[in-house]
């Protein structure tokens, strides 16, 4: 090319990120779907980009943990085993089994380049899975609950390569109450305080229940909701406050104030379909919220939950999870058996990006570093 000439100037408004998703499916795998155009104009389909396996039976839980120089993917099945893959390479590298077989508890093996810690997992399907950072770099206290009505808790210790990640169980909280167990099937971790605190809801009684992880005691029981609290999430709201987020089958989604310890915002009867899931975006402006009848509600959190948008018929039945990743928002169908990403616009309205037939129901979802 002479000096006198100049390249062409392609301008565009599709934008490629890395702002993929990870997707936890029935049949026992877990999908990846990495970088992707971000055009508001016309669809594109969502080709996989990896497959991690393992799991014997059905995926029901996802986590995604963000280190310096890479990342781990968590996963949880019905199978109780949980499992940690490197979010670069996609191996395995380790696996906390179920307790199932107690004679081998506590015993460590390696396959390959796979960590087994036999016998200290939990004895039936895992459903929930959350984590919160440390003090100390490449730290993490991970959260595992599910049938058993255990919360456990581990503490990881991450090394560049993942070759050697060291991870351990710290204690189990077992979730009882008037000596009847309560399955967990949600998890969330308050960090802000000296010592974090470990959120948990069941589907049996409208209640949220803290955990102090160093006392083990509980510190917080509420009761939010009418029926059962499908989701909680702590978030920072209110001028940076720690809030805790719920929605539930009574229709409601609230906003307890964890200082002032009492519900500072709320909104009742949002759909005539039970509330699934939510999501916030990452300024915790914009909330995000799925129901049943595969609608996608956009509520703004500066603003007492207004509802801002509403995208009715956004899945054919049902909407399982929520994913929000770098302006982009993923709806998983267990009904529909499809993923659908979503470009938010700066909190405004959610236009269509793309759909990818996953030809199977999808149980979790996380964001993918």
């Amino acid at each position: 090319m002479s000096q006198q000439q100049t390249p062409a100037i392609i301008t565009s408004t599709s934008t490629t990120t890395n702002n993929g998703v990870v997707v936890g499916c029935q049949d026992s795998f877990i999908r990846m779907y990495h970088s992707f155009s971000s055009s508001s104009e016309q669809q594109e389909p969502i080709q996989p980009s990896g497959l991690l396996v393992g799991h014997t039976k059905p995926v029901s839980a996802l986590d995604s943990i963000s280190l310096e120089g890479s990342s781990r993917i968590l996963s949880g099945g019905w199978d109780a085993d949980i499992r940690m893959f490197d979010g670069s390479t996609m191996e395995c590298l380790m696996i906390l089994e179920n307790c199932n077989n107690l004679e081998e508890a506590g015993q460590q093996s390696e396959s390959e380049d796979t960590v087994k810690i036999r016998g200290k997992g939990h004895n039936q399907e895992v459903l929930a899975l959350t984590h919160c950072k440390t003090s100390t770099p490449n730290e993490a206290l991970i959260f595992s609950g599910g049938m058993d009505s255990r919360i456990k808790i581990w503490n990881l210790k991450a090394s560049p390569d993942g070759k050697q990640d060291q991870i351990e169980l710290v204690t189990t909280i077992l979730q009882k109450e008037a000596q009847q167990e309560r399955a967990i099937w949600s998890l969330t971790a308050d960090s802000s305080l000296n010592s974090p605190v470990v959120y948990s809801s069941c589907l049996e009684d409208g209640m949220v229940r803290g955990y102090d992880v160093t006392t083990l005691k509980m510190v917080a029981k509420m009761k939010l909701h009418l029926n059962d609290v499908r989701h909680v999430k702590v978030a920072n709201c209110l001028d940076s406050k720690p809030c805790l987020f719920t929605c539930s089958s009574d229709k409601s989604l609230k906003c307890v104030d964890l200082r002032a310890n009492k519900v500072a915002m709320r909104v009742e009867n949002i759909s005539q379909n039970v509330l699934m899931n939510f999501i916030l975006d990452d300024t915790s402006e914009r909330l995000y919220l799925a129901d049943s009848g595969g609608s996608i509600y956009n509520f703004d959190t500066r603003m007492s939950l207004k509802k801002v948008d509403e995208v009715k018929n956004a899945h054919r039945g049902g909407i399982t999870k929520l994913v929000y990743n770098k302006g982009m928002l993923y709806s998983g169908g267990g009904a529909d058996k499809t993923l659908k990403a979503w470009n938010c616009g700066g909190g405004k309205k959610l236009t269509p990006v793309a759909t990818v037939e996953v030809n199977d129901p999808i149980f979790a979802m996380t964001k993918l570093y």
